[in-house]
């Protein structure tokens, strides 16, 4: 099963040239035998973002319709990473790594001709991003880090993993395992996938009401890939870490958004912040870990404003 995270990142290009064509998708080669899936929307706009998704092991599919907000203003590209949604599905191990899906990145952008991005990274991807800034630091202009991934794993995570289960009693606890399991040579993996997290993800928000505003599917994927290992094993290789001196010498602006009511502990998103240079920190008060589906406006203005420098 996929662990209780939810990471994703969002790439916002500068408005250099680059062959990007609106209502695109295709596949990029990152690897031999392996290829990533990618959908590009919007038209001309001043920019582009790359939306990069989180799980890890999920797709681009679970935040697609409800970041579709940003084609009004930037053309948006979305890829699925490695061994996740259309992408390549893949059974080895060895080929799933945090720093491939550094290199996946990197290749990304260069497929479109990329030299200088801003990124945004939602989640997992916020992690995704701060690893990709650590190693290639002309490349990017700016950053944005939202809902992001503890920048150490002790103690947040197993605070995190708590929190995602303290609304839920004994029985539904029993039954999020059991709908966990069932997912496993489920004859219908997309049902089995839906009936899981139609559960599970009254965790991650700070109104649950707002559920019902969820337009995009985390189960909207090939069947077969809905039982991928990229989770366990990206996570595998990431060990104990502990990121707060990561990124101690960028000189890189960087915004750490939050919603005050996220499952990863808020306390984590003030440590990032501390630990970067220059940075800022947005909290998003009335929102949890998708914020933009419950604040889209307050998460709209925080990321516009610092795009334009505000």
């Amino acid at each position: 099963m996929l662990l209780p995270l939810l990471f994703a990142a969002t790439v916002a290009l500068s408005a250099a040239p680059a062959p990007i064509t609106a209502a695109d998708t295709g596949h990029v080669t990152v690897d031999a035998g392996i290829q990533l899936f990618y959908n590009v929307q919007g038209g001309a706009q001043r920019d582009t973002i790359v939306l990069v998704h989180g799980g890890p092991g999920l797709s681009s599919s679970y935040l697609e319709r409800d970041l579709d907000f940003l084609t009004i203003r930037h053309t948006v590209i979305l890829y699925d990473q490695r061994g996740s949604g259309r992408s390549t599905l893949i059974t080895d191990s060895t080929k799933v790594s945090a720093a491939l899906h550094v290199a996946d990145l990197d290749a990304l952008l260069r497929r479109f001709h990329i030299t200088r991005a801003n990124l945004y990274g939602h989640s997992w991807g916020a992690g995704l991003v701060a690893l990709y800034l650590a190693e290639h630091p002309a490349t990017v202009r700016r950053a944005i880090l939202g809902s992001s991934i503890p920048p150490r794993r002790v103690p947040y995570m197993a605070q995190f993993s708590t929190r995602l289960t303290a609304w839920a009693d004994s029985a539904t606890k029993v039954s999020i395992a059991t709908l966990s399991r069932a997912q496993r040579n489920a004859v219908d993996p997309v049902a089995a996938c839906r009936a899981y997290w139609r559960v599970f993800i009254v965790g991650y928000y700070a109104d649950t009401s707002a559920i019902r505003r969820m337009r995009s599917d985390v189960c909207d994927n090939p069947p077969a890939s809905l039982s991928n290992r990229v989770n366990a094993w990206t996570l595998g290789t990431l060990g104990n870490w502990d990121w707060r001196g990561l990124l101690a010498q960028t000189t890189v602006r960087v915004l750490v958004l939050h919603g005050d009511g996220d499952p990863i502990p808020l306390e984590a998103a003030r440590e990032w912040a501390a630990s970067i240079p220059g940075s800022q920190l947005a909290i998003i008060k009335g929102a949890g870990h998708w914020p933009m589906v419950e604040r889209p406006t307050e998460l709209r203005e925080a990321i516009e404003a610092f795009l334009a420098g505000r």
